[in-house]
């Protein structure tokens, strides 16, 4: 639309409704703790462990052989090839004669295949999956059964469309959704309440990539905003309370849309989006879709092998956080008001966001994942706020990005709303679905039971080369503890079912009076826990890989001086140094240093 076709609408007298909704306001977590878990060992909550017994069948048939050894988890009841539990044995039956079957795979079938002998038991099975995986260039399916990558080919598409796996390179078709759209087919009168949504819709999405459409200027009561083409659902037996809804739903399912103002124009009869004012001109619209365009597939590379909806989650989740503060005003105490922070120029551009931010760029790059989700408004720790629900493989979990971004944290993020249950997510309260501004969808039932649908997920432990340790992020691990003595190197990666993980956190008494007399720290660790050495009287060198822009803190948060740690005797020293603080009137306690590794 052009600048001169909103001459005619100055005439309207419009009344400016303003979207409620208000900005998360909770002040961050001060207290410097060990981590994000809940026991204070620094780790996650512990999920399935496996505790493996080494056992062995004699006298076997199998390649006749005389011993035939293999391992035994006691938790999960299951036999494997190996201490890891990569590999596991299918047929318990087949191990009294020493056949050791595992999954075979090539590019179209799986089967049951002897490790040992290469029997091969029973027949051939097709691979199967729920859905396709994409890039922007190809796509192909994960089996179910064995992971075997398959049905890869590229592309065929048809107007952006590809006809075989429906991806799009439509930026909005991708990253926007209409769960929204689609709930209205619930409600009495819901076919016209659609009719307006795609009214909507169809100014909307015009307006998005087209560089040479400006949005034109309206003025009301002295002020001036920058509109599109008012709507009219006079038609539609539609109340005004029930426009409003159909807006903010529609704003709601469109995190794309970030130049959508958070008000909009309305009568009796019709209504008119606002827009942003930075992009009420085609042109910078279009440059800044481009910019987001990047910053997405950026984002989207980092998951785009996952075939399991928790890692895609997982991933996500910490690469948000990673890259993203909580935006405050200039005095760093009230949340930022500018519609930036509330959408996904916060995250993807600036790098801060509130709660309507993070929410919604969490929303978006799910949606592009296609991974099941919902926008959710409401209250959590007494002020408006926003966060998120989605379907992970089958089930329906909370998230909320914002509270587990905790930059007083060593680590700087937690789990304590990551993928949680009804039961388990008790301090958020969903907005009630009355019409207006603040109306909101009616959302699926959320499971009650916590996430078990990959065996290898947060807190999960192995054992391997005399260490233990837990999945305390993405890609990444806790060295939880180490049986080994002597001269010890913490290695950099760990590969566990194929996929190699970081080593990046020591955690609380991982060496517990441990009897290593040195040890070799890798680039990949930035935390090491309080009490990670503690009575371990013999380690009198430690080397570190990154020697400089280490710091250590206090129980109450104080940095001490950056401290570089080249002599080997002196890291040792530096490392297992108590400092003592008052608890209470009298009482002098002894703790140690949580070190954290940052930018020099």
């Amino acid at each position: 639309m052009k600048k001169k076709l909103f001459a005619i609408i100055i005439a309207f007298m419009f009344t400016v409704s303003l979207l409620t909704f208000s900005s998360c306001d909770y002040i961050f977590n001060a207290i410097f703790g060990p981590g994000s878990d809940s026991d204070g060992t620094g780790n996650s909550p512990v999920a399935h462990t496996h505790k493996m017994i080494k056992k062995n069948v004699e006298n076997v048939i199998c390649q006749g052989a005389d011993t035939v050894f293999y391992w035994y988890c006691q938790e999960c009841r299951k036999c494997f090839t190996d201490e890891l539990g990569d590999e596991e044995i299918l047929d318990l039956d087949a191990l009294e004669a020493g056949h050791l079957f595992v999954i075979e795979s090539d590019a179209e079938t799986h089967w049951q295949q002897c490790k040992n002998c290469k029997e091969i038991n029973g027949e051939k099975q097709s691979h199967s999956a729920n859905k396709w995986l994409t890039n922007k260039e190809n796509h192909y399916k994960v089996c179910n059964v064995c992971t075997a990558v398959f049905a890869l080919s590229e592309h065929e598409l048809i107007n952006d469309f590809c006809e075989i796996c429906d991806f799009t390179l439509n930026y909005a078709v991708r990253c926007n959704s209409d769960y929204g759209y689609d709930s209205f087919a619930t409600l009495d009168n819901g076919e016209n309440l659609q009719k307006l949504y795609s009214d909507i819709d169809g100014i909307a999405s015009a307006f998005h990539d087209d560089e040479t459409m400006d949005a034109g200027i309206l003025l009301s009561e002295g002020t001036h905003y920058y509109v599109l083409d008012a709507v009219s659902f006079k038609n539609y037996n539609i109340s005004g309370e029930q426009a409003l809804s159909v807006w903010s739903v529609y704003r709601h399912d469109h995190p794309l849309y970030y130049w959508i103002d958070g008000r909009v124009m309305t009568n009796e009869s019709s209504l008119q989006l606002c827009v942003v004012n930075e992009y009420a001109q085609g042109e910078k619209r279009t440059a800044q879709n481009v910019k987001l365009y990047s910053k997405i597939d950026e984002y989207l590379a980092l998951v785009g092998e996952e075939s399991f909806d928790y890692n895609i989650a997982l991933g996500l989740h910490d690469a948000i956080i990673q890259n993203a503060d909580y935006a405050y005003k200039d005095d760093g105490k009230t949340p930022e008001t500018e519609s930036w922070a509330h959408n996904i120029i916060g995250i993807l551009d600036t790098g801060f966001a509130v709660c309507e931010g993070y929410a919604k760029t969490f929303q978006l790059l799910l949606n592009a994942c296609n991974v099941n989700n919902v926008f959710v408004t409401g209250h959590s720790k007494n002020s408006g706020h926003a966060w998120n629900l989605a379907e992970i493989d089958g089930s329906w979990y909370w998230f909320d990005l914002t509270w587990d971004d905790q930059p007083t944290y060593p680590r700087g993020v937690i789990y304590e709303y990551f993928c949680k249950s009804s039961d388990d997510f008790d301090d958020h309260t969903v907005n009630a679905s009355s019409w207006g501004v603040n109306y909101l969808y009616a959302l699926p039932e959320v499971s009650n039971e916590n996430y078990k649908g990959n065996e290898f997920q947060l807190g999960a432990q192995f054992t391997a080369d005399g260490f233990t340790y837990q999945l305390s992020g993405n890609k990444s691990l806790t060295l939880v503890s180490c049986s080994l003595s002597g001269k010890v190197e913490i290695p950099e990666t760990v590969t566990k079912n194929g996929t190699q993980y970081k080593v990046t956190v020591i955690g609380k008494d991982a060496f517990i009076a441990n009897k290593i007399t040195s040890l070799y720290i890798p680039y990949s660790v930035d935390v090491i826990y309080n009490f990670a050495f503690k009575g371990c009287s013999k380690l009198t060198s430690v080397t570190f890989a990154d020697s400089v822009g280490w710091v250590r803190k206090t129980m109450n948060n104080t940095i001490e001086e950056k401290v570089t740690l080249v002599d080997a005797s002196d890291a040792a020293t530096l490392l297992k140094e108590y400092y003592q603080y008052r608890q209470g009137i009298a009482v002098i306690v002894e703790h140690q240093y949580v070190w954290t590794k940052t930018s020099v």
